[in-house]
């Protein structure tokens, strides 16, 4: 079973238990699909707050659907698990989603908690937590610019608390804003992610530019590189670094040509 919200429809899930939805097949199978769908668009929206999507494919996915924005609008407050992903924007097999509210989510016992797929951009992700899961937390794949990640904590992940890339084109413009990888928030207690916190995959001369901002990485390894040669410019930067005033970290290769550098960002 499936349930497909397609091109040009309202829709709105509140206080749902979905289950068992979705397979391999055509997409508008995968799982609860919002397809479609401009929330910039008179009487075009999509709302899924606060449910329970578990045990399924995709269990949420939004395909070529954006501005999904302001109160009411976006995916808020859901718990997924159990599935193939939890919660996905775009796709590689389908059209990339834009400029949507990642809210207040808790994804856990997936393949992958949260991601981004090609050509997804300008998406907030804020107050999520993914956790437990058998390759990432969250992630965002090629092409996919302006993204941002806000107060999210990505832990006990088998792989990756967070994938930047996945080994094609480049991407920029991705920050991660007071985020916790490998430690449970607010606790401090100790869950390590498998692999590193972050881990980057750059296609070969391809480049990937991440600034992370008043993080805290507590995994032994805090970016694992799978790719030896990025292109020029690929870096990652940490202002703020495991949130110590005055502590910058930097991976990769950064030019500062004219003007300042800010080591230290609460921001």
């Amino acid at each position: 079973s499936y349930v497909y919200c397609q091109a040009q429809s309202t829709s709105l899930f509140q206080y749902c238990e979905l289950f068992n939805l979705g397979d391999s097949g055509a997409l508008e199978r995968y799982g609860l699909v919002i397809s479609g769908v401009d929330g910039s668009q008179a009487g075009q929206y999509n709302w899924i707050d606060n449910c329970t999507v578990r045990d399924g494919y995709f269990l949420i996915y939004y395909n070529n659907s954006s501005n999904h924005t302001g109160s009411n609008r976006g995916i808020t407050t859901n718990t997924v698990y159990n599935g193939t992903y939890g919660i996905i924007l775009g796709g590689d097999v389908g059209v990339g989603s834009s400029n949507n509210i990642i809210q207040g989510n808790t994804a856990y016992s997936n393949y992958g908690g949260l991601w981004a797929g090609p050509s997804s951009g300008n998406n907030t992700f804020s107050n999520n937590i993914s956790r437990d899961n058998s390759y990432r937390g969250a992630g965002i794949a090629n092409g996919s610019n302006n993204n941002i990640f806000i107060n999210e904590n990505y832990y006990n992940n088998a792989v990756y608390g967070f994938q930047v890339g996945n080994n094609n084109a480049g991407l920029s413009g991705l920050v991660l804003r007071n985020c916790w990888l490998g430690v449970i928030s607010p606790s401090g207690t100790a869950a390590p992610n498998g692999s590193g916190d972050i881990g980057m995959y750059p296609l070969t001369g391809e480049v990937y530019q991440t600034t992370l901002e008043n993080c805290r990485l507590d995994s032994p390894t805090e970016v694992y590189w799978a790719q030896t040669s990025p292109g020029a410019g690929t870096y990652i930067i940490s202002q703020r670094h495991d949130q110590q005033d005055g502590q910058i970290r930097v991976w990769g290769d950064y030019l500062v040509s004219s003007g300042t550098l800010n080591w230290n960002t609460t921001q």
